[in-house]
């Protein structure tokens, strides 16, 4: 590798290999975002986690360069992958760290920000989380994103139902099985309601039911 490092510098073309390298691999996240939902997910995961240091390596040559719109946009992809894989600490940096500049697509901030009140509701830093996912889901409304809605909605219900507040927790999921509806990918809102279904059971249950 090091050996491999001295050659590309002696290209002269070091610079525009690793703008490749960080695109191709921008597009690699964005394809496998939602690993866990799609029908291979445990070969997607494995072959993310294989690639976890190229990933790394575009984000950080990204951050180096000053590419906050692209830096953003990745580690907004690999979201739902950190939080899954148990590398919560290093996705809620990341993730911070890109959110603090300014200039990124409004899409990606929003998915971001979701992204980010799931990891830290993982963290049990709670009362970080809920203005987190209130932006994102502001955000997502906007835009018309029901996918990162629905995840957003989800949280906030996890939120209200650990503060023991049973009837906004219920009424928020309430909420985010309505807009599965819209979500477009139709296998995707099933999964979601399914899911949306098994945590309604939550309160019930804390309360004796």
């Amino acid at each position: 590798r090091e050996f491999a490092e001295e050659r590309l510098v002696a290209s002269g073309e070091a610079e525009t290999l690793r703008k490749r390298h960080a695109v191709y691999f921008m597009t690699f996240a964005e394809q496998y975002e939602l690993a866990e939902l799609l029908p291979d997910g445990d070969q997607v995961l494995a072959l993310l986690e294989a690639e976890h240091a190229n990933l790394r390596a575009a984000l950080a040559w990204l951050e180096d360069t000053d590419e906050w719109e692209a830096l953003l946009r990745l580690a907004a992809a690999l979201g739902r992958f950190w939080t899954g894989r148990g590398y919560s600490h290093e996705s809620r940096d990341w993730l911070e760290r890109a959110l603090a500049h300014d200039g990124a697509a409004a899409a990606d901030r929003a998915k971001a920000l979701v992204a980010l009140g799931v990891i830290q509701i993982y963290q049990g830093a709670n009362r970080e989380a809920e203005p987190s996912l209130i932006e994102g889901l502001a955000g997502c409304r906007v835009l018309g994103d029901a996918l990162h809605a629905v995840l957003a909605l989800i949280g906030l219900s996890g939120l209200a139902i650990r503060q023991r507040d049973y009837g906004h927790g219920a009424a928020l999921l309430e909420e985010a099985l309505a807009v599965t509806q819209d979500v477009a990918d139709r296998r995707l809102a099933r999964i979601l309601a399914g899911r949306i279904s098994i945590n309604l059971a939550v309160a019930p249950r804390a309360q004796g039911q």
